[in-house]
């Protein structure tokens, strides 16, 4: 069995990689590391510096996520400042948000980088979705209540991690689905 290192201090995005790279023979352990992330607006090149971060620190071969989420009604807002901005925004901006913007696409980019201190391969997928008026589900992060992917039923996301349905079917599974082919061949 193949073993590999995920640095991520989010339990979700653990459990989904854990899901999926079981199936394809690929152990996973969680590595909680605290990577200072370079800011902008190039969700590849955060990507790309986070990994050579992780790997300096765990002094091993690891694998990172970052996603950007782009909603178009927004021009594009939030990308790759996601994060902060769920910090920032209370669930009632949120919801105030919702109810003026009339282009309701989303798209959510996933990028996974593997790098092994000599190998950097990077690994992309878009999930596109639609931002809903009114919030449904529970979730710390305000967004996810918000927004419903491709994939998930019709569930927001907020709703489709507290559901059984199986991680690695959801449609966010993708880009480690892509991985997983690609690292069980080294």
């Amino acid at each position: 069995m193949k073993e590999l290192l995920f640095a991520t201090t989010n339990d979700e995005k653990f459990a989904a990689a854990k899901a999926v790279l079981e199936t394809h023979g690929i152990k996973v352990t969680q590595l909680d590391l605290d990577i200072d992330e370079i800011q902008g607006e190039d969700s590849v090149k955060i990507a790309l510096d986070k990994s050579v971060k992780a790997y300096q620190k765990a002094g091993q071969p690891v694998v990172i996520t970052d996603d950007s989420w782009a909603y178009h009604g927004l021009g594009g807002f939030p990308g790759a400042y996601m994060h902060a901005v769920n910090e920032w925004f209370s669930r009632d901006i949120w919801n105030k948000i919702a109810k003026i913007v009339t282009d309701r696409s989303i798209t959510l980019t996933q990028h996974l980088v593997y790098y092994d201190g000599t190998t950097q391969k990077l690994f992309t997928a878009n999930i596109n979705g639609k931002f809903i008026e009114e919030p449904r589900g529970d979730s710390v992060h305000p967004s996810l209540c918000l927004a419903v992917m491709d994939g998930d039923d019709g569930l927001t996301v907020a709703e489709a991690l507290s559901t059984a349905k199986k991680r690695d079917e959801r449609a966010v599974a993708k880009v480690w689905q892509q991985f997983a082919a690609w690292f069980v061949t080294l």
